[in-house]
């Protein structure tokens, strides 16, 4: 109950706040067609005709948004960025294109955490207060197990990146809560079929896979470079020069 409290005012400040950037009380921040018509038609954003769907109408999702945000502020931003610029526009009212971008997507993530999980919880309680979700093997085209009703696999974030999953707790002082998973588990059953030694004796050492690939398709030896965020620099760095290292 006080999550919800929490969630539920914050969510009112974030409706009230785009409702008064654009000075429209009856302004829909759900509808993707009010939103597109005030970007570009009264904040000037310039319209990507790519970026439609297959009716022609302008998409309006996260990646449309963000795209839209830097484009034309000239910035690099990305969820966190705009998020942050939301936050900061609710202390301070500020109220450029890049902030009104944050708040909107601000507002999805929290109203779809606050009517998917949280509003909702109490219809999947048991009668001992216990949360239990049903996992279905069939459920997907992999193979993996499921979660539903509740979805506990996927719980959204909401205020600055906030997982709901630290709210489901075990039920015991002694209990812990395991999160099991196993990276990339489809192309590792195919390695072992296919017996790659290559990418077999990759994982064996601990090397990313997805590193040893790329370095093996542009030609460039994977040394003591183990995860993707210092390799993939330096690979890309080698590609995009004249004569990369053999």
């Amino acid at each position: 109950d006080v999550m919800e409290k929490e969630m539920t005012e914050y969510f009112n400040l974030l409706d009230a706040r785009v409702k008064a950037i654009v000075n429209d009380p009856a302004f829909n921040v759900n509808s993707a067609k009010q939103l597109a018509g005030l970007l570009f038609s009264r904040m000037g954003v310039k319209q990507d005709m790519e970026k439609v769907t297959a009716t022609g109408l302008p998409k309006m999702g996260e990646a449309e948004l963000i795209y839209y945000a830097s484009t034309t502020s000239g910035n690099k931003h990305s969820y966190e960025t705009l998020e942050a610029l939301a936050k900061e526009g609710l202390k301070t009212g500020k109220c450029d294109i890049e902030t009104f971008i944050g708040t909107v997507l601000a507002y999805r993530d929290v109203s779809k955490a606050l009517n998917t999980t949280v509003k909702n919880y109490r219809t999947y309680t048991a009668y001992d207060g216990k949360l239990r979700c049903s996992y279905s093997q069939a459920g997907t085209a992999t193979g993996r197990l499921n979660s539903a009703s509740l979805n506990l696999q996927n719980l959204a974030p909401w205020g600055g990146g906030q997982n709901l999953k630290k709210f489901i707790i075990p039920d015991h002082p002694d209990h812990v809560l395991v999160n099991v998973d196993i990276k990339a588990a489809e192309i590792r059953c195919l390695m072992a079929y296919a017996a790659e030694s290559g990418l077999i004796e990759a994982i064996k050492k601990g090397m990313d896979f997805h590193c040893v690939t790329s370095s093996e398709v542009w030609l460039y030896l994977y040394p003591q470079y183990a995860t993707p965020e210092e390799f993939y620099p330096v690979l890309l760095e080698a590609h995009n020069a004249e004569e990369p290292t053999p």
